[in-house]
């Protein structure tokens, strides 16, 4: 934190912040570090991305908006946008399947062998479309990662 007040416009210290509030499970403290550093830094994809699972994990339906218009402004066609947006349009009254088939399939590029935050994220939303089988696939290797640590 005392970092942080050195230079105020610097990244580096939010990351350290939130690396340390996910180590100690600290989900509030890192989505705070987290927004503050995509509040910074319009074009970083990673904070943003780490937001899209906790936000949706934790239900807080605001950062997740925030979070998910910043995947898409920075990288439309990454497995993580498209799994957040198959998210958003299955919130719809009138869903269109056929669109949200192929945001869920092509979410799926990575395999399950992708960034763990990835194919988790990826899994929350095959399973909220009722492919257990995906989302199982998918999930398995999110968690065989050390890298992962569940929120």
């Amino acid at each position: 934190e005392k970092a942080r007040s050195f230079h105020r416009e610097s990244l580096e210290p939010l990351a350290m912040l939130a690396e340390v509030a996910r180590a100690q499970s600290d989900v509030d403290a890192e989505i705070k570090a987290l927004v503050d550093a995509i509040d910074i830094d319009a074009m970083s994809f990673d904070p943003a991305a780490r937001l899209v699972g906790l936000a949706w994990a934790t239900d807080n339906k605001a950062v997740f908006q925030k979070a998910l218009q910043r995947c898409v402004a920075i990288a439309p066609t990454h497995p993580v946008s498209l799994a957040a947006l198959a998210h958003e349009l299955r919130k719809q009254k009138n869903v269109d399947k056929g669109r949200l088939s192929e945001l869920l399939t092509a979410a799926q590029k990575f395999g399950p062998g992708g960034p763990p935050e990835t194919m988790a994220i990826v899994a929350l939303a095959l399973r909220e479309h009722g492919d257990a089988a995906g989302a199982k696939l998918h999930g398995d290797g999110a968690l065989s990662n050390p890298r992962l640590h569940p929120a």
